[in-house]
């Protein structure tokens, strides 16, 4: 005995499962690039904090609030790298014979979901750095996680950055932001007998008493822009510096321009 069994399509697609961009985390929506290639962005230089004089102005200064510093007002340029774009066509017998499951708008939704926003996002990366001290030496680590096909592309970026520490010198402001945390973070370290224990601790198994402390943070203080410099030339020479890329090899990479130093 033969029997046809029955076959009906409903109007429904099988969705991929897709999160919406996180990249507002990550970044925020100030500039507008419509109608420009390049934008230009003011930095502005804060000024330090000082010590209140109440009862007047200190020695060498006439104000209460402290020496009377001036603003710099430099700027940078934004530059666009990438022209992406996507086609596809509808022909209107399709659209009307799928129950109109390929209509326009939701295919275009659909491919923003689920192409668009997650290669924008792929170009999204975060790069973390460590320095990690041991008694008579230590290492500086450089890590960050990005789609494969943008291997090429976060390398280029992390060695033109360290390139910019050899060869350029670290504005003032940005040095006195990095000073603070450095110190900020060793006082968090410190915070509690618990804290001081353990540095205490450290400081006795490398041959030193907690004056070591004191020391770091005065060489953190008396750190210069020149002096950021010579240790990146001295201690970041590329051919000294080893790279390890997990995930598709490298070579598989699309748009290959950094070769590595070592992996």
């Amino acid at each position: 005995m033969a029997i046809n069994l029955v076959t009906t399509f409903k109007p429904l697609v099988d969705e991929k499962f897709t999160t919406a961009s996180k990249k507002s985390l990550l970044t925020n929506t100030d500039f507008d690039w419509t109608g420009a290639h390049t934008v230009k962005v003011y930095k502005i230089s804060t000024s330090a904090m000082n010590d209140y004089g109440r009862t007047g102005p200190a020695q060498g200064n006439w104000s209460r609030y402290g020496a009377v510093a001036s603003l710099d007002a430099v700027t940078e340029e934004f530059t666009l790298k990438k022209d992406r774009s996507f086609t596809f066509a509808i022909d209107k017998l399709d659209a009307d014979e799928t129950a109109q499951q390929l209509a326009a708008a939701s295919a275009l939704a659909r491919q923003n979901r689920e192409v668009v926003i997650p290669e924008v996002d792929s170009y999204t990366y975060g790069v973390m750095a460590a320095m990690v001290n041991f008694d008579r030496a230590g290492y500086l680590a450089i890590a960050t996680q990005v789609a494969s096909e943008h291997t090429a592309d976060a390398l280029r970026e992390i060695y033109a950055e360290i390139e910019r520490l050899r060869e350029e010198l670290v504005p003032q402001e940005e040095l006195s932001i990095v000073k603070r945390m450095m110190i900020g973070e060793m006082m968090r370290i410190l915070d509690g007998p618990f804290g001081v224990a353990d540095v205490t601790i450290e400081n006795i198994l490398c041959g030193m008493d907690n004056s070591a402390t004191a020391e770091a943070v005065d060489t953190i203080l008396s750190t210069t822009p020149e002096d950021i410099r010579r240790l990146a030339r001295q201690y970041l020479a590329r051919e000294d510096l080893v790279e390890t890329v997990v995930g598709r090899p490298f070579a598989e990479a699309e748009g290959s321009a950094a070769e590595p130093a070592a992996r």
